[in-house]
């Protein structure tokens, strides 16, 4: 279940990105129903600290932050962003996994990444970023 507030971001976000390539009007709920149905199996797992929009604001204002690097549709801040569930999420702008963003130096920028608290996801984050 979720609000009218994140129903209507969700729906902004489809019509933005590769969603509104689907040229199917039943196609946003067929994708929403998946993208809850996932999340919702991950309740309880990997336990994160959200970061506020406040705190965002300044992110972007003083570093110019402008990419989260693990978010969902749900709480993205940015409209850059990764997330676990590629196939789906990519309906609503995600950029695919964190661990699959290329570390030739292509990307570049100022980069917020809040993991979930898994001693062996935040390694395997640290040994992706240094490379």
């Amino acid at each position: 279940k979720i609000g009218h507030k994140h129903y209507l971001k969700l729906q902004t976000l489809f019509k933005r990105t590769k969603g509104a390539q689907t040229g199917d009007s039943n196609k946003f709920i067929e994708i929403l129903y998946t993208l809850l149905g996932r999340y919702q199996a991950l309740s309880g797992h990997g336990f994160q600290a959200a970061v506020n929009e406040r705190a965002f604001s300044v992110l972007h204002q003083y570093l110019n932050v402008t990419f989260e690097c693990f978010a969902s549709p749900l709480n993205c801040f940015f409209s850059n962003y990764c997330s676990v569930f590629s196939d789906v999420d990519s309906y609503f702008g995600s950029s695919g996994s964190f661990f699959s963003l290329p570390t030739d130096g292509s990307i570049q920028g100022s980069f917020e990444a809040n993991p979930p608290f898994v001693s062996e996801v935040m390694t395997a984050m640290y040994d992706h970023m240094k490379k």
